[in-house]
């Protein structure tokens, strides 16, 4: 008896010693986890700043084509389009930062009153020219007297 005691306690040593061998594979491979992580957050940042400055140059441009008076109504809605596409654009590219907020837990949210009906038509109005395209009908309506909204209105617009 003496010797099966002792020898379930060589057994239960040796399990116990190859538990801490895979405890120590698994903080390894979690550190490794974090460290890419980090990484990927941090490409996520560079490549967002590095769109948004010809971005930005593109969107100061159409916005100073919208205001050319010598546009006939085509052009300029051809110019509002370019403006509302690279706008549409940088949300993306807000998106992805704002996705790396949140799975670092940095993401903010900024409460302000606005108006509902006016988001939702301003949505529509960014659709509207893929639908057309697409042969689909795109009708907005929004009720009267709707109440402001007091959200974070860039996430409502996200979505």
């Amino acid at each position: 008896m003496l010797r099966q005691l002792l020898r379930q306690q060589d057994e239960l040593r040796s399990v116990n010693g190859e538990l801490d061998v895979k405890i120590d594979e698994l903080a390894q491979v979690n550190m490794r986890l974090f460290e890419m992580n980090q990484l990927k957050s941090d490409f996520l940042a560079t490549v967002s700043h590095e769109l948004r400055t010809p971005l930005n140059s593109i969107l100061g441009f159409s916005d100073l084509l919208v205001g050319v008076d010598a546009l006939n109504d085509k052009q300029r809605g051809f110019a509002k389009n370019i403006e509302r596409s690279g706008r549409q654009l940088l949300d993306m590219i807000n998106d992805i930062l704002d996705l790396a907020k949140i799975e670092s837990g940095r993401m903010d949210v900024r409460l302000t009153e606005f108006d509902i009906g006016a988001v939702v038509l301003m949505q529509c109005d960014m659709a509207r020219p893929l639908s057309e395209r697409k042969n689909i009908g795109l009708n907005c309506e929004i009720a009267p007297g709707l109440s402001p909204m007091r959200q974070d209105q860039g996430k409502i617009e996200q979505i």
